[in-house]
């Protein structure tokens, strides 16, 4: 579990395809928790898909668009 404290949103962040979220969640074999306020997401890999859930609180719209925009990069990264 990690929090996304000050401007930074609560989407899973993707950095390449050994740094990320991703990486956490394909080490650990368990989901990787992203916090941010009272929000909590949990990212997952199941059945070789990326999943996001929101376990607390609510995202907007903008921001379901970012962690979707993730997945992709996740789901992109492991495919090469």
């Amino acid at each position: 579990m990690h929090s996304h404290p000050g401007n930074i949103g609560v989407e899973p962040g993707y950095e390449s395809k050994t740094e990320g979220d991703h990486v956490a969640v394909e080490s650990a074999g368990v989901p990787n928790y992203v916090t941010k306020g009272d929000t909590v997401i949990a990212i997952e890999k199941s059945g070789g898909q990326y999943r996001a859930r929101v376990v607390s609180g609510s995202i907007t719209r903008e921001e379901a668009k970012l962690v979707q925009k993730s997945l992709d990069d996740f789901q992109r990264a492991g495919r090469r």
